[in-house]
């Protein structure tokens, strides 16, 4: 394995060919303030196989994202990002000695053993796994939903401006999204208001209250997620506008988006759903998404 610029050019013609499940890794490639992330390769001029790790030295935790070319099979590559990423958590002891672990993200399920082989091989353990699934919008949905008029439920307004709601600020909501957030950490408040300052999000105000009831934004890596309703107002198909609302402003402000280049122009949206998700299964599927693969958020000790 060897270590690339994240800015290589072969690396990311070669990702760019399958952005349907390699669009995460691409995306994340583009953004420029990449320089906590390493990237390496098989073979630069001819990758097969490519991994980022990216360091979070405030959390400890070591973040890889893995992407091989379909029917690419080799074990030795595998062991050798194992030992990559085993530098990297040493590192991190020296400032985070309690709390270093490494999440693999969204790793396909093709890969599952070997990648758990090898990194139990060099006595880093697998902690915990959340199944779920890549969905991608097809171009022919896609269309109908960008042409489509939202509807909303009487009673609520569309909020385009998830940095000013009422009385609060940009923190203020990424405060109140980051508490109902199911996998919030000591990193995620950060990553949500800069994912409301840099990215398509959407939210819906219940009028009489000024509440922000509803809303869903767009990571960093252009997944779409964190799709989520108050409690209080749900069945009232708010989960279905605003998700609607969010794939119009995505495919709309591509000007605000991240993802363009002359390879991603036409990059179709995607979204992670965890398996035992079935509400937004449902709904996802009537949208137009479909399964791509079969994957998993694996956590290494």
């Amino acid at each position: 394995m060897q270590r690339v610029a994240c800015s290589s050019v072969p690396v990311r013609s070669w990702l760019a060919r399958e952005l349907v499940v390699s669009g995460s890794m691409y995306h994340s490639l583009l953004l420029e303030q990449n320089t906590s992330t390493e990237l390496y390769v098989d073979n630069e001029e001819n990758p097969k196989l490519a991994c980022t790790i990216k360091s979070k030295s405030t959390s400890g935790e070591v973040l890889c994202c893995l992407y091989v070319e379909k029917d690419h099979r080799s074990v030795g590559a595998f062991s050798a990002i194992a030992r990559k990423v085993q530098e990297v958590l040493e590192e991190m002891k020296k400032v985070q000695p309690d709390t270093s672990r490494c999440t693999f993200k969204a790793l396909n399920s093709s890969h599952y053993e070997n990648v758990i082989s090898a990194m139990g091989n060099i006595g880093i353990e697998k902690q915990w796994q959340e199944p779920c699934g890549l969905f991608s919008l097809s171009k022919s949905s896609a269309s109908i939903v960008q042409e489509q008029r939202v509807q909303l439920p009487s009673g609520y307004v569309q909020n385009n401006d998830m940095t000013t709601t009422g009385d609060h600020n940009t923190i203020n909501v990424a405060q109140y999204v980051n508490d109902t957030w199911k996998y919030r950490s000591a990193t995620s408040l950060p990553m949500i208001k800069a994912m409301l300052d840099s990215y398509p999000s959407v939210g819906i105000i219940h009028k009489e209250t000024g509440k922000l009831v509803s809303w869903m934004l767009t990571y960093e890596d252009g997944a779409i997620g964190m799709l989520y309703v108050d409690e209080e107002h749900r069945r009232r198909g708010l989960a279905r506008a605003t998700v609607s609302l969010l794939l119009q402003k995505y495919f709309n402000d591509k000007n605000k988006c991240f993802c363009i280049s002359e390879e991603t122009i036409d990059c179709p949206c995607f979204t992670y759903i965890v398996d035992s998700n079935d509400a937004s299964l449902g709904l996802f599927a009537s949208l137009g998404f479909q399964r791509v693969i079969d994957c998993s958020w694996i956590g290494f000790k």
